[in-house]
């Protein structure tokens, strides 16, 4: 199992760097990835305070990058 840190997941959330994205999609996808309580809850600081997403509401913000992690869609997958 690997230990994720936060850059994986909001790579993965945002894929606003098409490697890193991709990098982090096959990490994600794999089913062997660990994400710590604390890299959670900075993934939502960063896409709270650095993306602006949910306009400062945490809870979105939180919704998001859970919902991202499950559903783990990209172009081209089917």
């Amino acid at each position: 199992m690997v230990c994720a840190d936060a850059n994986v997941l909001v790579r993965f959330i945002m894929k606003d760097n098409l490697e890193q994205a991709l990098a982090a999609r096959t990490s994600v996808l794999s089913g062997a990835l660990f994400v710590p309580t604390e890299v959670f809850a900075e993934v939502v600081y960063v896409l709270t305070k650095v993306y602006k997403i949910g306009c400062g509401a945490r809870s979105h913000a939180t919704g998001t990058a859970l919902r991202s992690l499950r559903q783990a869609q990209w172009p081209g997958d089917r």
